[in-house]
Order: structure tokens, then C-alpha cells, then sequence
């Protein structure tokens, strides 16, 4: 029996009906991790010896009729940056080896459900950037396409779980970092309300004040919806309603007005409004308002001290190329900046010019303080507007295009609104992969002279075959709103022959 092949879901059912022991499911994962990890490079911290010992405990509690809790016995992934006892958690970092005394909160709650962590998987290094690449692991790449990435912060999460090394994976998001890997991978993501699922604070990681680190969430990456729920009703302690979409009115965002997605994004979009429609939903068009403006108060706050505390943070490492151009950017002399901004938008590069460049530089406390005031004045805009408007769901791209090449993200320095802006309003969303690019969907309708729109179409040519995801975005504590929403296209998705999820779990 291939229980690898099984979900979290389908794996807790059969351990509880006995239909297998909970050895006989690690093994299955620990021999098909060390057939195929080498190919992908997900898992970094194998941690097969522990789970095979959990896994000898838990058969033995079954025995004595005693279940330990909904996850008892399912194999799980953690990303690298969560605290696992015993373990590294160097955030990509060379020096940064020392084991941790005890496991995150998540990680605790994760053990107390029964589950068993089979490994830690590869991050980007300081958990920035869409590529997954440091130089303590080296570089992840994507099951799909080796020659692409899976994604990041959490690609580690996405290979692992895309290649079958386990059901459910865990990761961080505080601009897309779980739900970019699951549409470069084809799997399904929920970025859950900040605070939600609780996160110890990092130690020795200076780059990331605590107002930053309030648009941070842990969230689970899975290829079933209901493993999705099943996973964040454990981590945040709450139950999930199913909820019905007829009668709710949803807000189709096409494009955030700086960088259109992908036709085959669009196509997804719109196939999915019908489907909406169909099952008695209104569907209206919608556009977030201020989204240059929002996506300035994120890099904002995103970089507050001209680069120290990156420097700070990793030492005398090696640095990779995001985290270089990152610091550079920052560190640029304010009237040089002007300058630089001034001549890149005469150029052509108004993505740049406009949103990255001008908002990245050092900022005394009063200038911090103002950017943590207006995301918080934007977030009680957005509420009213949807109120007003009578939004309940939100619909938009995942990402803007499908999965990038290895180092394609160092002319992509803007990866669109679609997912940071989520983070800046501290909502609640899930990216669901939908379905794969096209032949045709292979096309150059982008503005030439801005580097951002070229390297969008460098990374769109030769995606014929890659997944795609579309986003459902829900108000704070929505999460079984986005989860029903989910599971409902889920249902509709199922049996075709471009589903994602389906195509990578034969």
C-alpha cells in the first residue's frame, strides 16, 4: 500500500479504523522521501529516526483503544524557521546551527493532535523572496519543472508536499509565502487571520519589528481542502462551519492595475465566476482602491532601517541574491534615491520608481509609527467599503504569473498586489490551484521597457503545463468562509483532467 498517496484526511480515517499501523504509514513516507527528495531537494532536516519511535508509541496507544487526538499518527512537514526541540531553525543563515529547547506553539499543538513531524523543509533565506535558495541547504526545486522554483518563503513546503513526502505541510506567510508555492506547485494554501494560529517570537532576527510581523500568519499547504480545515482547526484551536455561497455577493479583482496576470490566470478567474454565478452567488466586478499607495506602506514597513537589521541578523554569512539587492535597495542615500527614482520612471521602470524604491529607505520612529497608523486606517477603509458595498468574498489571482525560473525573481522585484496587499490589511485568504497553463496562454502582451513586465514574460514562455491558482480573500476570522468557498470548487474541480491536486496525487 502507497500510503504516501493518501491525505491527512484519508490517513486519519485508516489508522482509525486499524486498516494500517501507523509504522507501516512512516515507512511508506520515509522510503519515498528517500527516493525522490534528492530530485527536488525539499526536506533539509530529515527527522526519520524521531518519527519512527513516535510512530511505535502511538500503534501501542491505538492497542490500548486510545486515540490521541484527529491528527493521530498522519506524517507532517514543518517549514525550517519554525521551532522544532532538537533542531536548527537558521532561517537560511550559516553559523545560525544552534538547536532549540523546545517547539513552537504550532509545532506543540501539532504533537498534542498526534501528528508526527517527518522532517523540517527548505525556506528562502530571512524567509524573503518568491524562490527558495540559501547557502546552508542550497536551492529547492519545483516537482513540476526542475528548471523553475517551487515558490518561497515556504517553497520547501510546497515540493515536499506537491512530491508526496507528506499530506500536510506548515508554513509562514507575510507576503505570499504559502500561497505562492501552492500555485507554483499545484497545491492548495490558507493564510489564516494574523495571531490566529500562534507563533513564538524568532530569537537573533532583528530585520523584522513586531508591527511588521503583525501581517505575518503560520498556515497549512496541503493537496486537499479538507485537509486545510482539518489542519487549521488544530493549530487554531476553532471549528470550521461549512458555509453555503448562494445569496453571497463576491468581488471579482482582475488586476491591481500595475501588473496584469497571466491569461491563463484571467481564464481561471473568469471560469470560476461562472461557476460562482451557477451556484447562486453574485458575482460583481471590484478593484481594492489605494493599491499603489497600500503596496508603498508595506515595503514601507516591510524595510524600516536602511538594511541594518538584515545585516544584523545574518552576520557573516552568505548572502544570496535577493538578500544583496535587498540591503542595497534599502541602504541607497536618500537624495540618491530621489535621483534613482526620478530617472528609472523617466526610463520606463515606473514599478520600481514608483512603489520599491521611494518607500525602502531608513525612517526615523515618527515616519514608522505613521506607516503602522495607515495600514490600520486602511484596513477600517476596506471594511466600510465592503460593507458599504455588500462584499462578502473576495476573487483575484494567487500570484501574477505561473511558476517563476530559478533566479527569476531578481529583475521581478514586484510580484504584484495580489498577495501582499492581503497581508497589509491583515484579511484572511487560501489560494486553490485550479488548473494549468495553456499552449496558447504562452504570450508577450506586456510593457517592454518596465524590467518587472519583462521578467514576467521571460517567466510566462515555455509554462504550457504549469498550475495555476486563483484566491478566495475574506474579512479577519472569515477562514470557513474561505475554506467553504475552497471546498466548493474543490467539488466542482475534482474530476477534470487539469486539476492540479488530482493530476500530482495519481
Amino acid at each position: 500500500m502507497n500510503w504516501y498517496q493518501l491525505s491527512a484526511t484519508q490517513l486519519s480515517d485508516a489508522i482509525a479504523k486499524r486498516e494500517g499501523t501507523v509504522v507501516e504509514v512512516v515507512e511508506s513516507f520515509i522510503e519515498h522521501i528517500q527516493k525522490k527528495n534528492e530530485e527536488v531537494n525539499a526536506i533539509v532536516i530529515p527527522l526519520f529516526e524521531e518519527a519512527r519511535k513516535e510512530a511505535r508509541i502511538l500503534d501501542d496507544m491505538l492497542i490500548r483503544g486510545k486515540v490521541k487526538g484527529p491528527l493521530h499518527g498522519v506524517p507532517v512537514t514543518v517549514k525550517e524557521n519554525l521551532n522544532v526541540k532538537n533542531t536548527p531553525s537558521t532561517w537560511g543563515i550559516e553559523g545560525r546551527n544552534s538547536l532549540v529547547e523546545d517547539d513552537d506553539p504550532s509545532i506543540k499543538r501539532l504533537r498534542e493532535a498526534g501528528a508526527i513531524i517527518l522532517g523540517k523543509t527548505n525556506a528562502m533565506q530571512l524567509l524573503l523572496g518568491c524562490e527558495t535558495l540559501n547557502p546552508v541547504y542550497g536551492r529547492t526545486t519545483n516537482p513540476w519543472d526542475r528548471n523553475r522554483t517551487p515558490g518561497g518563503s515556504s517553497g520547501g513546503e510546497g515540493a515536499a508536499v506537491a512530491s508526496l513526502f507528506s499530506p500536510l505541510g506548515i508554513g509562514t506567510d507575510i507576503g505570499g509565502s504559502v500561497r505562492t508555492p501552492a500555485q507554483f506547485c499545484g497545491i492548495h494554501a490558507l493564510k489564516p487571520t494574523p495571531g490566529t494560529i500562534p507563533q513564538a517570537p524568532p530569537e537573533g532576527i532583528f530585520h523584522i519589528r513586531k508591527e511588521t510581523a503583525e501581517m505575518s500568519s503560520i498556515g497549512p499547504i496541503a493537496r486537499s481542502v479538507e485537509d486545510l480545515k482539518l489542519a487549521f482547526q488544530v493549530l487554531a484551536g476553532k471549528t470550521v462551519e461549512e458555509m453555503g455561497l448562494n445569496g453571497l455577493t463576491i468581488g471579482l479583482w482582475e488586476t491591481d492595475g500595475i501588473l496584469d496576470p497571466s491569461p491563463s490566470i484571467s481564464r481561471a478567474l473568469h471560469e470560476v465566476s461562472e461557476l460562482l454565478i451557477k451556484a447562486g452567488a453574485k458575482v460583481v466586478r471590484y478593484s481594492f482602491p489605494y493599491v499603489k499607495e497600500s503596496m508603498q506602506g508595506f515595503y514601507g514597513l516591510m524595510c524600516p532601517d536602511g538594511g541594518e537589521g538584515m545585516k544584523k541578523t545574518i552576520g557573516e554569512s552568505k548572502k544570496e541574491f535577493a538578500i544583496e539587492n535587498a540591503i542595497r535597495t534599502q541602504s541607497i542615500h536618500p537624495f540618491k534615491r530621489k535621483l534613482m527614482s526620478f530617472f528609472l520612471g523617466k526610463l520606463g521602470q515606473k514599478t520600481v520608481s514608483e512603489i520599491i524604491l521611494p518607500f525602502t529607505g531608513k525612517k526615523d520612529e515618527e515616519a514608522f509609527q505613521s506607516l503602522v497608523q495607515k495600514r490600520k486606517d486602511y484596513q477600517k477603509s476596506i471594511l466600510l467599503d465592503w460593507k458599504e458595498k455588500g462584499i462578502d468574498l473576495v476573487l483575484c489571482p494567487a500570484f501574477p504569473t505561473p511558476a517563476l525560473l530559478h533566479e527569476g525573481s531578481k529583475k521581478f522585484s514586484y510580484e504584484g498586489a495580489y498577495n501582499s496587499l492581503i497581508n497589509y490589511l491583515g484579511f484572511c485568504s487560501g489560494a486553490f490551484s485550479y488548473t494549468l497553463v495553456r499552449e496558447e496562454e504562452q504570450v508577450e502582451m506586456r510593457n517592454r521597457k518596465d524590467l518587472v513586465h519583462q521578467a514576467a514574460m521571460e517567466n510566462e514562455r515555455g509554462s504550457a503545463g504549469l498550475p495555476i491558482a486563483v484566491q478566495f480573500v475574506a474579512k479577519p476570522h472569515d477562514e470557513s468562509l474561505v475554506l467553504s468557498a475552497m471546498k466548493w470548487l474543490e467539488i466542482q474541480s475534482q474530476d477534470r483532467k487539469d486539476y492540479p491536486p488530482a493530476i500530482i496525487s495519481k
